[in-house]
């Protein structure tokens, strides 16, 4: 949790603490992320080769938004996860998927508490 408030408050920084521009920030991210990560975690419960390109189209989204938040450790995991997807690695998006998806709820958690 530490890392998502340090990348959160990196980004604050950046902009200055300015809240019109970080209400907008959270409210992209608020889009589609939870969307996303919900997604995700039903498709994991039962994934098969037949998913693995909307796994890739997700888990880019995340990576995408987690980097915007400087939530670099997440968007790495989302890089990874998508990577296994890529080569038909099914464990391994899996695998991922158990690090990966907790992390983001909290992010999203976090992100809401902010807007």
């Amino acid at each position: 949790m530490q890392e998502i408030l340090n990348g959160i408050e990196e980004l604050e920084r950046i902009y200055n603490h300015d809240p019109v521009i970080l209400k907008q920030i959270y409210a992209l991210f608020l889009q589609k992320v939870p969307d996303a990560t919900e997604s995700l975690q039903e498709m994991s419960e039962n994934l098969s080769t037949d998913s693995l390109e909307r796994v890739i189209i997700l888990v880019h989204l995340l990576a995408n938004n987690t980097s915007v938040l400087r939530q670099y450790e997440l968007a790495e995991i989302a890089q990874k996860t998508e990577s296994f997807a890529r080569s038909g690695n099914v464990s391994g998006v899996i695998e991922e998927l158990r690090t990966l998806l907790p992390g983001i709820k909290a992010l999203v958690a976090e992100v809401s508490r902010r807007c």
